[in-house]
């Protein structure tokens, strides 16, 4: 059975996502989840500085991977206030988008740049 095709930079995505900080960089960077026009302060954006998440009103930091599980972290969270841990799946997208799972809801963040 032949293998599946995969462009050379949907690899190169990936293993920068997972391989090294270095790497990680790949997918630091300003997203959000309806439009990349909707300003700095809208409640979809989403900025990444590996490895941290800043969303509206929280920002998170991922601690580790958890094993057995792909693309699959654990990070830790404080926003108004509140501090809470959570897992995180994040699937990076042919064209620079991601696809984020939080409690089992996945969300498309495009990137904004």
């Amino acid at each position: 059975m032949p293998l599946p095709r995969i462009s050379l930079s949907t690899l190169a995505l990936c293993a920068g996502l997972f391989a090294s900080p270095a790497l990680a960089q790949a997918i630091n960077g300003q997203y959000d989840a309806y439009s990349c026009h909707s300003g700095p302060i809208s409640d979809s954006v989403l900025r990444i500085t590996w490895p941290t998440l800043s969303f509206h009103e929280s920002t998170c930091t991922i601690s580790e991977s958890i094993a057995g599980a792909e693309n699959t972290y654990l990070m830790h969270c404080s926003g108004e206030g509140e501090y809470w841990a959570s897992q995180i799946r994040i699937t990076p997208q042919v064209g620079g988008d991601l696809v984020i799972n939080i409690r089992g809801s996945d969300t498309v963040f495009r990137r904004c740049n």
